[in-house]
C-alpha cells in the first residue's frame, strides 16, 4: 500500500511491487495545488517515515526544448511555464513505455 498525506487522513493506494527497489501506483485524484508525504507499507499497517513528497499542482507548460526526443528515453527536457513544484529534486517524465 502507498499512502499521501497524513497518517490519519492519507489516502491509501495498492500498489504492484515491480522489484525490491520499485514500485508501481495510480496516484489519486487531488483537487487542489498542495504538497503531500508519501509512504509506503508492505503489510499495510506499518509505513515508512522518509519525507518522500509528491506534488499535485496544475502546472501550465509554454514550451518544451528539445522538439523531437529519441524513443528509446533519457533526453533532457527543459520545460517552461508555471505552477510547478520545487521539490529541490530533478524531475523525471514518462512517455508511453520509456522514461
Amino acid at each position: 500500500m502507498v499512502r499521501f498525506g497524513e497518517p490519519d487522513f492519507g489516502t491509501l493506494m495498492s500498489c504492484k511491487v515491480l522489484s525490491t527497489t520499485q514500485i508501481e501506483v495510480a496516484i489519486p485524484k487531488y483537487t487542489k495545488p498542495d504538497i503531500l508525504q508519501v509512504e509506503v507499507s508492505m503489510n499495510g499497517r506499518d509505513f515508512t517515515n522518509d519525507h518522500v513528497t509528491y506534488g499535485f499542482y496544475d502546472a501550465f507548460v509554454l514550451d518544451v526544448q528539445p522538439k523531437l526526443i529519441s524513443k528509446r528515453g533519457g533526453t533532457k527536457m527543459n520545460i517552461k511555464g508555471f505552477g510547478f513544484v520545487d521539490s529541490g529534486a530533478e524531475i523525471w517524465s514518462k512517455f508511453g513505455s520509456k522514461t
